[in-house]
């Protein structure tokens, strides 16, 4: 905000200089019938610059007028000079610079991900993203917060209201395969919704949701592929420990770990090289070092533990492995998943 302000501070002394200029030329040209065009720009300019220089004889209502116009050509000089020289201070310039590249960014940005909101929700999204090497854009209002977070690690943001369709297609909306929306309120959240399923009717779109039993079902009829309670997972965790424990520490341990090991997933698509392969024949181990802990068959929808290395992969099964980002990035290349 403060950024934009600045802006329109410096436009509008370009403006100033602009018009006065304007008036400058207009009033010479018609107090002085005689002078061309040339003639009265260079008055007005050396009128204006104070060089105090010419060879003109101008009659007493041009004189008149030139003392009113070096006395608007001061004021309007000053504020100029007061606006240039804030937004070189103060940081704007260099902000500007800053948005400029990073909207190139974005706009070369394909299949990531737009997360909407940055608060206490927001940030262990971005936080996950940031580990797993995911691409992706965030979009958030308070300024203030956006400088804290990229205390902690830079990213690409769109700073503005999500519920803004121009905010959105600044965010890469047309390009990304997935949304994120962790708004505080529920009514925001489904606004986002709706506006990013009609941009990108195609979007995976995953929406935090606050009043489960009046806004979960109004979300995913706006068009959200999975609504989350906050509360409602902080419940189950809790019951993990209570039931298991050791699993949630072996889970927890995974994320805390200095590296991004996690459960992961890819997408066998149509024209990879495994399609009609068994597991052995695949290359995958020895090519990423990955096993394949379980898979779900794409036509039937069916879960395979444990598979064995016999089982043929077909187009669609998704594969289920526990690895690290390059590990998972070259899994997926091999399976054209997001490649």
């Amino acid at each position: 905000m403060q950024d934009r302000n600045a802006t329109k501070r410096l436009l509008l002394a370009v403006l100033l200089m602009v018009a006065i200029c304007c008036v400058g030329i207009s009033g010479y040209v018609i107090l002085e019938p005689g002078w061309s065009f040339l003639d009265a720009l260079f008055m007005t300019s050396i009128t204006l610059t104070t060089v105090g220089y010419s060879d003109y004889e101008i009659s007493v209502p041009a004189k008149i007028f030139t003392l009113i116009l070096l006395l608007l050509g001061i004021g309007t000089f000053t504020y100029a000079l007061a606006a240039v020289t804030s937004f070189i201070v103060e940081g704007h310039f260099s902000n500007a610079f800053r948005r400029k590249r990073m909207d190139k960014q974005i706009t070369r940005l394909s299949n990531h991900c737009i997360i909407c909101g940055a608060g206490d929700t927001g940030h262990y999204v971005i936080d996950e993203f940031q580990k797993t090497g995911w691409d992706f854009v965030v979009v958030e209002s308070d300024e203030e917060r956006i400088r804290e977070l990229l205390e902690e690690c830079s990213f690409l943001y769109v700073q503005g209201d999500a519920t803004d369709d121009r905010v959105l297609q600044q965010a890469g909306i047309g390009n990304a395969c997935m949304l994120i929306t962790t708004l505080s309120l529920d009514k925001d959240n489904l606004f986002v919704v709706l506006s990013a399923r009609r941009l990108n009717p195609d979007l995976r779109i995953i929406a935090k949701v606050v009043d489960v039993d009046a806004s979960r079902q109004k979300i995913m009829m706006a068009g959200a592929d999975e609504a989350v309670s906050p509360e409602a997972i902080g419940g189950l965790r809790i019951a993990s420990l209570a039931l298991r424990p050791q699993v949630v520490s072996f889970l927890d341990l995974m994320l805390r770990e200095g590296g991004a090991t996690r459960f992961e997933e890819a997408t066998v698509r149509s024209g990879s090289r495994v399609i009609g392969k068994p597991i052995s024949e695949s290359q995958i181990w020895e090519e990423t070092g990955l096993r394949i802990v379980a898979l779900r068959r794409g036509p039937t929808g069916e879960f395979v533990y444990n598979p064995r290395a016999d089982l043929v992969l077909e187009a669609d099964d998704v594969l289920f492995v526990i690895g690290g980002p390059e590990s998972i990035q070259r899994l997926r290349k091999i399976t054209k998943d997001r490649s």
